[in-house]
């Protein structure tokens, strides 16, 4: 039997994150039970606990079994056990006090960087050189791909002069981006990101929606997805599409990391409130 879960730091109280478990595994018969045994309880507790309005709360002792139940990673744990204590908290400072670092933590495990397991780029001479146009990051990705290893096969790809081509190249090559190869230049392997409060973030984003655009207008595809919708939601909805997109990343990121190297793609993604 495997129990599907659901990306816990999108919640900020546990009962809901149990609710949205159990929808997810409803094929599953039993789960109250079997959530019982790994909390140590009955079943008819787990399910005044989970019954619309109740003010009955899981232990500290009762959490720790349910989260080994759905097999949460330490962090996951640790941060199932803190929303348990918030809600069992009475109003008052300490209630405030564990609202604060529940927000912090869900915040910081929400981050992108956080989600995608990316190294963050802190060499500031970098960071100015690589995001100055888009050019870079292209080049580099382009390099995964046999057949774009050459500096004349770039040179036409990218449409700008071999000495230009060069001059990245060479720059990526100093970053470790890229490596040399029998006169070929190779992808190294190496990503990066940068802090969403990084005053080169705007760059990168810019140069990139930049050619979002100029595809929509000179170069329509129906192979291209280009989106824009805007809606009035709920505060709580808001939250769950955030997540979902997030999520949508993170699929995305694992699924281009493990495939092969024959085309580069762009993924633009904007999710604001205005």
């Amino acid at each position: 039997m495997e129990i599907k879960t659901i990306n816990i730091f999108s919640f900020i109280e546990y009962k809901k994150f149990l609710t949205a478990v159990f929808k997810l595994n409803n094929k599953i018969r039993g789960m109250y039970k079997m959530m019982a045994a790994a909390a140590n309880c009955q079943a008819s507790y787990i399910s005044q606990v989970m019954r619309r309005g109740s003010k009955v709360q899981l232990t500290p002792e009762q959490a720790f079994g349910v989260s080994q139940f759905f097999l949460l990673s330490p962090k996951e744990r640790d941060y199932f056990l803190l929303l348990v204590d918030l809600e069992r908290a009475a109003p008052g400072p300490l209630k405030k006090l564990l609202t604060e670092k529940v927000k912090s933590i869900q915040s910081n495990a929400l981050e992108i960087g956080n989600i995608l397991e990316r190294p963050m780029i802190e060499n500031k001479e970098e960071l100015v050189r690589f995001f100055s146009t888009w050019m870079y990051s292209y080049i580099h990705i382009l390099t995964s791909i046999p057949e774009y290893q050459s500096t004349e096969a770039i040179s036409k790809k990218v449409n700008i002069s071999v000495d230009s081509v060069l001059s990245i190249l060479s720059d990526l090559e100093n970053m470790n981006y890229i490596q040399r190869e029998n006169g070929l230049w190779k992808y190294s392997g190496k990503l990066g990101h940068i802090d969403a409060k990084s005053r080169f973030i705007g760059n990168h984003h810019n140069n990139w929606r930049q050619q979002a655009l100029l595809d929509v207008q000179l170069n329509p595809s129906p192979e291209s997805v280009h989106f824009t919708g805007v809606y009035s939601i709920s505060s709580s909805d808001y939250v769950k599409i955030r997540s979902c997109v997030l999520e949508c990343l993170k699929e995305v990121n694992s699924i281009a990391l493990s495939s092969g190297t024959e085309e580069v793609i762009i993924f633009c993604c904007d999710f604001f409130k205005k």
